[in-house]
């Protein structure tokens, strides 16, 4: 004998709000859900969304003449340990390209940052190098070019080497693999996510006389990565 089910309930639509005060931030409300299903798909989708999208980060540093992170570089304000947290936050996004490329492969971006006395005297002896400066002509677009990375006291030209992969989630320094590297490259470890918070929770809602449906409002911040 067969059973015949009723009426599946699925939201017919999603709606979007957006907070022009909130930038990289909108709500979901999707509705009418099974009971139960609101929390079903609300996790789901936080957990993909938090661990699941790619993006490219910035995975190791080489800086002329320094020799490891646990120093200090003449000429300049920062340490090396800061000069590296500085470049956790690097937001990358990728630039259309018509190679055909891996996007696992791995990318050296090299520059050769040069700091003279007038730009020491124009800025009252110092001067601030920013991620734009360093990430310049390449296949990526810097969202946050003007993220500074360190302040420089002296005349200097030195050599930047910076290695971009893509990869998903967060990896520490010690689970990345990168081949031939050399002996003063210092690794980083990579926020690759370009979603910053997801939350989320459940209402009921009514269809025709019943009131323990389900509705789900889905709540999501980007870096600005991604809309």
């Amino acid at each position: 004998m067969s059973v015949k089910y009723g009426k599946f309930e699925m939201p017919n639509k999603v709606l979007v709000n957006e907070d022009k005060s909130r930038l990289n931030f909108a709500q979901f409300i999707a509705e009418p859900l099974e009971r139960g299903f609101g929390h079903t798909l609300g996790n789901s989708m936080r957990r993909m969304l938090l661990s699941s999208l790619e993006a490219p980060a910035i995975v190791s540093v080489r800086i002329e003449g320094v020799p490891h992170e646990f120093m200090a570089i003449e000429g300049i304000v920062e340490d090396m340990t800061n000069i590296i947290l500085n470049l956790k936050g690097a937001l990358l996004r990728k630039l259309p390209s018509s190679e055909e490329e891996s996007s696992r492969d791995i990318r050296a971006l090299t520059s050769v940052i040069e700091v003279t006395q007038e730009d020491l005297d124009e800025n009252g002896g110092f001067s601030t190098v920013t991620l734009g400066e360093v990430i310049e002509g390449s296949n990526f677009e810097v969202v946050n070019p003007g993220h500074v990375l360190f302040t420089a006291t002296v005349p200097m030209r030195r050599q930047i080497d910076l290695k971009v992969m893509f990869g998903r989630g967060y990896v520490s320094s010690e689970r990345l693999e990168i081949d031939n590297k050399a002996v003063d490259e210092i690794l980083i470890d990579a926020c690759f996510s370009p979603v910053r918070l997801v939350n989320y929770y459940v209402e009921n809602t009514r269809v025709g006389q019943d009131t323990d449906f389900d509705r789900l409002v889905l709540e999501v911040q980007t870096d600005g990565r991604v809309t």
